[in-house]
């Protein structure tokens, strides 16, 4: 049996888990506008797909606050209970209220989006290259199986159980080490062929210009990839008695933080490339265009020929 204390401390922390996801959503939502009107006012010509995916991240992340909020919500009402505390306890952990199959539904959707971000990047900067992304296209495609799975599993006709529980669990968290190993293959193989391109060109007065590229990608892939291995590690754990307080406090406090750093590390790359796309431009001398740099996408990609942001 589950202590009183035990049982107060999951059910406050995913109370407070809530209160920070409404919170960092509303910096996401500042973030998200100010990179529309960023990306919209430049005159250089706009990239559809990418617009639509990172409205989709910031769409999706809305839709797992709402759901997280309508948890709160039954929480609260079952005040009516006569066990108020166990039963909201049992919900948290074992339940499956319409709140919380909202969540889980948009949650996995936004880290797919963000690694199809990651990897149409790669695609981009290896001048379109379908043999360079091939193995990302089967990790992705693996994830998202994962994921499928995962939902077939806690939706399916034994409902939330210990068992189930266990499963789902295990495929969750192997989608997410996917996740993980899919952005930072990604990342690698863009940051070998900016390097690469960058030491060419380094005497011509380029190198500067890459350099910064390096930098932004390397801070969007971080911020992603911390939220998934801060999210990755609890669900990893099995949930015991012993360990229940520190797994549930710790899973529903790294939640936030990985949608919020899912969603906002591909927004935030598309503010700052367009913010500094001019000044690029302007820099780069004519006969240093060995690469394409395009805003019109989430993450930058080169492909050869002129300069053009």
């Amino acid at each position: 049996m589950v202590s009183t204390s035990v049982q107060k401390t999951v059910v406050g922390g995913q109370v407070s888990s809530v209160l920070l996801e409404v919170f960092l959503y509303g910096i996401y939502a500042t973030v998200y506008a100010g990179t529309m009107y960023i990306y919209l006012s430049k005159k250089s010509s706009i990239n559809y797909y990418v617009l639509a995916s990172i409205t989709s991240l910031f769409l999706l992340n809305g839709l797992k606050t709402m759901g997280q909020w309508a948890t709160v919500i039954e929480i609260v009402a079952m005040n009516a209970s006569q066990n108020v505390l166990a039963t909201a306890y049992l919900f948290v952990v074992y339940g499956a209220s319409t709140g919380a199959n909202i969540s889980l539904v948009s949650c996995y959707p936004i880290t797919v989006i963000a690694d199809g971000l990651m990897i149409w990047r790669c695609y981009k900067v290896w001048g379109d290259s379908l043999r360079i992304i091939a193995v990302l296209l089967l990790l992705v495609l693996a994830e998202a199986a994962l994921y499928a799975a995962s939902v077939i599993v806690i939706f399916g006709p034994n409902g939330p159980s210990s068992a189930s529980r266990s499963m789902f669990d295990t495929l969750e968290t192997a989608g997410l080490l996917v996740a993980v190993a899919t952005t930072i293959l990604s990342a690698l193989l863009i940051f070998y062929r900016i390097h690469s391109i960058s030491q060419k060109n380094v005497l011509h007065g380029g190198g500067g210009r890459y350099t910064r590229i390096v930098y932004l990608l390397t801070e969007s892939s971080a911020l992603y990839v911390i939220g998934l291995l801060l999210y990755a590690i609890p669900v990893a754990v099995p949930i015991t008695d012993a360990n229940m307080l520190w797994r549930e406090g710790w899973a529903s406090y790294s939640d936030p933080i990985f949608i919020f750093s899912s969603g906002m590390a591909p927004t935030i790359m598309v503010a700052c490339i367009s913010l500094t796309a001019d000044d690029d431009v302007h820099e780069a001398p004519s006969h240093i265009s060995t690469l394409k740099f395009h805003v019109q996408s989430t993450h930058v990609y080169l492909s050869r020929h002129e300069s053009d942001i």
